[in-house]
């Protein structure tokens, strides 16, 4: 990865730990620029799917981007799909979570982390309600239910937890 785009990323993550919900504050404790070096020392089946997903997730955050200049260009022409584009940021979380469940990252630190967030009760009420489309947005309100359990949270820092954990996907891939 170039070298500029990486301290970027590292930027964007550092930019946005500040901004997360309650309860993920460990993935302020990663090493920003470990992140690779624990993915090239993971066994070669591991590293390759790292990777590979880092790749798509990098490509994934570009369309988004995309998406999201044309939305702020036209916020009132296109209000009805403030949702959708909500639903766009939040689906890389079940992704994310299918993808890494089955991951040994063996002794790995860093990584370590982010398979415990990703274990977390918090977490998996959130990927629970995404994956079921159960929630809603009450002003600047989402409301997860997930099996009777309701929990809100500022959806703006949910955007954010899904933008930091993309970007540190991004960062495995250098």
């Amino acid at each position: 990865m170039d070298h500029d785009l990486n301290l970027a990323l590292q930027a964007k993550v550092r930019g946005l730990l500040d901004d997360l919900p309650d309860g993920f504050g460990d993935l302020a404790t990663i090493q920003l620029e470990r992140l690779a070096d624990e993915v090239a020392a993971l066994p070669r089946k591991e590293r390759l799917l790292v990777r590979r997903f880092s790749s798509l997730i990098t490509e994934l955050e570009a369309l988004k981007m995309l998406s999201s200049e044309l939305y702020q260009s036209r916020t009132k022409e296109l209000t009805a799909l403030r949702e959708g584009l909500f639903y766009q940021d939040l689906l890389p979380l079940m992704v994310f979570f299918e993808f890494w469940k089955d991951l040994d990252v063996g002794t790995s630190p860093n990584l370590a982390i982010i398979t415990k967030l990703l274990r977390d009760k918090r977490f998996n009420k959130i990927r629970n309600s995404i994956a079921h489309a159960d929630f809603e947005f009450r002003g600047g309100t989402l409301v997860l239910n997930d099996r009777g359990y309701t929990q809100e949270y500022d959806f703006m820092k949910v955007t954010k937890l899904a933008s930091c954990l993309a970007a540190l996907v991004s960062l495995m891939g250098a």
